[in-house]
């Protein structure tokens, strides 16, 4: 078995030319997150252009996120068959091609399959821009480039509502796809020249053409249940009952195919190594936790606290100043007391922030909200860069990218987790508090009574201050159910934190354990 990437190192980048590469392979990453993002809050943009409904809008998100989804877990494999020199570089001059198609898209299905493909394209750039960073950087200069690397992926979803924003307001939807053209076409050609004289390495492995289908039937399925499950109405849906037992009949088999099949498209292998069950493990309750924070918030302030998209994506921007601020720090973490440590913190500052924002009312201000994201943001620092260093800390050479590979695809499915299960309790409990606070309104409700005095005071009578009752009622619904939500998420990250300590302490037992019975004197014979 080959030594681990990041204790041997074959060929490192020296010099500028290393410092190059890490700032096209960082600039390529972060494309690729903005990217992933930006569209979020294009959708009623690209909707009313294309004369379609909102609702179907949406598949721009869908159709990306399931060719993505499908693609990394394959990263491995076509690093096999392919190369990684020529992987990095197609994947990079076809996801700049499909963002210029997409921009140039000109009905919902053209812009729908243009998503799917570049969201294909862009699968290996994330798991195999980890994998190069840490075969082309020493041992000594790699934890600062993963810390800047990771500092990158961090600020691309906060800046991506931002900038989407901006430019849907301010000029057409198609330029947040354009955006990428000079930018892909500069890095597509840059990593060409940079990795031209590296060896690329292929083996003539065989297609598991089942495994393919399975992968491909599996995620697509359970990506249509995440994404439609809350409008389609979950169980009550014959499609959603459909599509989730075919996600998992295609799962269970799937599995099974891979550990009988000797040449598997997903090598297993990779679990064999306990950094990498603990990163996969905590990536996927810890980004699912993280992932629906990020996205419920800006939902919150867009749909009932009045913000547009531009002050909803500012509102939560202070999220990326942390990265910023503290990534370059976290090496020296790490170094001095692990990953176990640093995660458990990162869980313990997301409990207390989420318990902060359980605690707001309809009278929350901005800075209110940027402080809670800001704080929020920090915590995140604690968990993105120990986590993905402990993923590369024990993987050999040769299981490097399809590790990583299966790693982000579990990131990947943890974030549409975490979306589809808190949005889903916040507009279900969001009904909840309206039916109960609905109960209060009758004629006998002496504030109600004294409310429509001063309505009709103020010029809104009979429907017109009905109307503005609901509204207020909407309002005060959504924010306790925004309330409840963060309360979950607060235990959650509590359990989180209480578990990771018991892993640490349980740990530091046994190599304490290993360490004296290696010490014990040796018995005569």
């Amino acid at each position: 078995m080959a030594a681990p990437m990041n204790q041997a190192v074959s060929d490192p980048m020296l010099g500028t030319k290393r410092v190059v590469f890490n700032l096209f392979i960082s600039l390529l990453t972060f494309m690729y997150v903005l990217d992933y993002s930006i569209a979020n809050v294009a959708i009623p943009y690209i909707a009313g252009s294309l004369a379609v409904s909102t609702d179907q809008g949406t598949y721009v998100i869908t159709s990306f996120a399931i060719g993505n989804a499908i693609c990394l877990p394959l990263t491995g494999w076509l690093v096999k068959r392919f190369g990684e020199r020529t992987v990095i570089v197609i994947s990079t001059a076809s996801f700049t091609l499909f963002s210029w198609f997409c921009g140039a898209s000109v009905s919902i299905e053209m812009i729908v399959i243009g998503r799917f493909i570049q969201g294909f394209c862009a699968g290996p750039i994330v798991p195999l821009s980890q994998g190069l960073l840490a075969k082309y950087n020493p041992p000594d200069r790699l934890p600062v480039a993963l810390a800047i690397w990771v500092m990158i992926v961090v600020v691309g979803p906060i800046a991506g509502p931002i900038l989407g924003g901006w430019i849907c307001v301010d000029y057409v939807w198609p330029w947040i796809f354009y955006i990428n053209v000079p930018f892909g076409i500069l890095t597509t050609f840059v990593l060409y020249i940079l990795l031209i004289d590296r060896e690329d390495i292929k083996k003539k492995v065989p297609t598991d053409y089942l495994g393919l289908v399975l992968l491909t039937l599996a995620v697509s399925s359970m990506q249509i249940v995440l994404d439609k499950g809350q409008q389609w109405d979950w169980f009550n849906s014959h499609v959603i009952i459909a599509l989730t037992i075919i996600s998992v009949i295609s799962y269970t088999y799937l599995f099974i195919w891979l550990l009988v099949v000797k040449f598997p498209l997903l090598d297993l292998h990779c679990f064999k190594f306990r950094s990498f069950r603990l990163a996969s493990i905590q990536m996927f309750f810890g980004y699912g936790i993280y992932f629906g924070m990020v996205v419920l918030v800006p939902l919150w302030l867009q749909q009932f606290m009045g913000y547009n998209a531009l002050w909803a994506g500012l509102a939560v921007a202070p999220f990326g100043l942390a990265p910023l601020m503290f990534s370059a720090l976290m090496p020296k973490v790490v170094a001095k007391f692990g990953t176990m440590i640093p995660l458990a913190f990162c869980m313990l500052i997301f409990a207390l922030v989420s318990y902060w924002t359980a605690h707001f009312d309809t009278n929350v201000d901005y800075y209110h909200i940027a402080l809670t994201r800001f704080w929020t943001g920090v915590g995140f620092v604690f968990f993105v860069v120990p986590v993905n260093a402990l993923v590369i800390q024990d993987l050999p050479s040769d299981l490097m990218h399809n590790g990583l590979g299966i790693f982000h695809f579990l990131r990947s499915v943890s974030g549409a987790i975490g979306t589809s299960v808190f949005t889903t309790i916040w507009q279900r409990r969001t009904i909840f508090h309206h039916a109960r606070l609905s109960e209060m309104m009758s004629a006998f409700n002496e504030n109600l009574r004294d409310g429509m005095k001063t309505l009709m005071q103020a010029g809104f009578e009979g429907d017109a201050a009905r109307l503005w009752i609901n509204r207020a009622t909407d309002q005060q619904a959504a924010m306790l159910s925004f309330n409840d939500v963060f309360l979950v998420i607060a235990i959650l990250s509590a359990i989180l934190c209480l578990l990771l300590l018991y892993a640490k302490y349980r740990i530091t037992r046994e190599k304490a354990g290993q360490v004296e019975k290696k010490g014990d004197p040796v018995p005569s014979k």
